[in-house]
């Protein structure tokens, strides 16, 4: 017998798993919750989530509710009889009325290592804390955030370059492969959950735009950080003559002859773009979009804007 599953996901991120599911021996998927479409790009398209296409395409149906913390919802929930629910990015936390509806409970596709990186935005702050390790969890749902025991956890090393479009990606596959084996398992009876540690825990918050903004009196190793993680959003930018600057690819440099003020930049020799951070260190930028125009190498940039050595970054 398969079971009647409902997947909750919304990104990217959740289309590995959802693609997993549509063909697992074990599961019966009878519909995919995802948040509601939302206007993209200058023009403001109108543009589903990836989960919604892929489900369309496979002709499963798809719910999308702007809450679900209303009966309407909930009911609608009730009527797939659901006899398990998984979830990866959906997007907002689940209400307890609908936690507690499938016997096989609730699972949670969370990339990070719980109980380390609760929250919205596990991926990011891995990176921009320079991990050089995370992990994908496996874990039952809780009416509280990222709580829940846990039933299995993969660990995995992250490439110091590695930004966040492909940890995300690569995190999202081997998400797929797990709870592909931890299912059968689970659905049987043979999997014990294990309490996660609260004193360990570590929180995570819903980015902004604001968290993009460079600071250059960090050092350059935490500006390259984030970089990688706030790679394509929320951008990471600084103003340039009272205009935003974005940043888009940059690493450390070693020197010892800029012991600058932070944020001052350099064209050394004017093949490299170098900016003064704090602490005697050095950042090479490779490829930055002044506002307005397009992205472009520092080459290109140097090029472009001969006159701006020794210009001050804010």
């Amino acid at each position: 017998m398969k079971t009647k599953t409902i997947f909750f996901g919304t990104p990217m991120f959740a289309v590995p798993i959802l693609e997993m599911l549509l063909t697992h021996p074990n599961i019966e998927l009878v519909c995919v919750v995802a948040q509601p479409d939302k206007p993209v790009g200058r023009k403001k398209v109108m543009t589903p989530p990836p989960t919604k296409e892929l489900g369309i395409r496979n002709k499963i149906e798809v719910f999308q509710p702007t809450t679900l913390k209303t009966e309407e919802a909930v009911q609608t929930i009730k009527n797939y009889q659901p006899e398990l629910i998984v979830l990866a990015a959906y997007g907002k936390i689940i209400p307890e009325n609908i936690l507690n509806l499938p016997k096989f409970k609730c699972l949670n596709v969370h990339p990070s290592a719980l109980p380390k990186y609760r929250g919205a935005s596990p991926i990011q702050f891995a990176l921009l804390n320079g991990e050089s390790k995370t992990a994908v969890t496996m874990m039952l749902m809780e009416p509280t955030l990222d709580t829940g025991p846990i039933l299995a956890q993969e660990e995995i090393a992250i490439d110091p370059e590695e930004t966040y479009p492909q940890l995300a990606d690569r995190l999202a596959n081997i998400s797929a492969k797990l709870l592909s084996k931890v299912l059968p398992d689970w659905l049987e009876g043979k999997i014990t959950p294990k309490p996660q540690d609260a004193s360990q825990a570590t929180f995570t918050k819903i980015l902004t735009k604001e968290d993009g903004k460079i600071d250059w009196n960090k050092t350059a190793e935490q500006i390259h950080n984030q970089i990688r993680a706030f790679t394509p959003w929320p951008s990471t930018y600084t103003t340039l003559n009272g205009k935003l600057l974005k940043i888009l690819k940059a690493k450390p440099f070693q020197t010892t002859e800029i012991r600058g003020t932070p944020g001052i930049i350099y064209y050394q020799n004017n093949k490299q773009l170098l900016i003064s951070c704090s602490e005697k260190t050095v950042l090479e930028v490779l490829e930055l979009q002044p506002e307005g125009k397009k992205a472009m190498s520092a080459a290109d940039f140097m090029r472009g804007y001969p006159n701006l050595a020794y210009v001050v970054l804010s």
